[in-house]
């Protein structure tokens, strides 16, 4: 009878991890929407699974550490869903800081692709729990991870105009612009200043 099962089992057809949204949002799967804001390795990941011919690029790019990578893409889901289902926005921020952390933890190689934006990613998470200490470290580790990742850098600067500190955001600004010299977002942020 077990036997029978599994084979039954086999012979259905593996689903995709985006479903057409009917309102209310799945929280174990991406609306169609959702996938194509998704990077590419996500996309390919829930479309073909980890042992795809399709992922395996990926599988080199990321090293062992693909195994984990869904975790990832199901913190950027969660993530793209704060603002659609305010009740739900306390779930999903938590559903995405678990799967984040999920992955930080697992990861071997301090040189791992992904973990710049892991950190960055965890930064927006403090942002909207409203740890302004926290967002700064975790925005700083994404900046030691990788320099010339722009996004922490404005992230870190928000922060510190909202711990009142001015001359820190400007200097954290300044710093960004070694790297990204043409940034206009960069340029606006420092007008503002």
């Amino acid at each position: 009878m077990r036997l029978l099962l599994i084979l039954v089992l086999l012979q259905l057809p593996i689903s995709s991890y985006a479903v057409e949204s009917t309102g209310e949002v799945n929280p174990e799967r991406a609306t169609a929407s959702e996938m194509l804001r998704l990077p590419e390795l996500c996309q390919i990941r829930f479309e073909y699974g980890p042992r795809g011919k399709e992922f395996s690029k990926w599988k080199k790019i990321l090293g062992p550490e693909y195994i984990h990578i869904h975790h990832y893409c199901k913190g950027l889901v969660q993530l793209m869903r704060l603002n659609k289902q305010k009740r739900h926005w306390k779930g999903d921020l938590n559903s995405a800081k678990k799967n984040f952390n999920y992955v930080i933890s697992r990861v071997q190689n301090p040189k791992f692709v992904l973990l710049p934006d892991l950190y960055y990613r965890m930064a927006i998470i403090a942002t909207e729990e409203n740890n302004s200490p926290e967002a700064a470290s975790f925005a700083n580790k994404s900046i030691q991870a990788k320099k010339n990742y722009l996004n922490p850098y404005l992230l870190l600067a928000d922060t510190y105009l909202k711990l009142g500190n001015r001359e820190q955001a400007k200097q954290i600004l300044l710093q960004a612009q070694k790297y990204h010299p043409n940034s206009k977002r960069l340029s606006s942020k420092l007008k503002q200043l």
